[in-house]
């Protein structure tokens, strides 16, 4: 039987060891954070994108998928606007 939530977790520890050696766009980290529930941890990669001005950044703000997307969080808000990105 296949175990979709074992396979996302092997996929996600599997991206998290590659991070170690490459570089790994700080938003992909976000959204599976963000998928998984852990806002605190997606706020802290999503902070790390925009320090490292991630090219991926601003496809979060416009994609459809809720996985990608920022959350209505004032953290979020509040950092989007300090880095002008609260218009996109």
């Amino acid at each position: 039987m296949f175990d979709k939530n074992a396979q996302a977790e092997k996929l996600f520890n599997s991206l998290k060891e590659k991070a170690k050696h490459e570089y790994i766009p700080p938003v992909f980290f976000f959204s599976m954070y963000k998928v998984r529930g852990d806002i605190d941890q997606a706020f802290e990669w999503f902070e790390r994108a925009c320090e490292d001005r991630d090219i991926y950044l601003p496809f979060c703000l416009n994609l459809p998928d809720y996985s990608m997307r920022v959350p209505d969080d004032k953290k979020f808000t509040e950092l989007l606007k300090k880095l002008g990105l609260n218009k996109l």
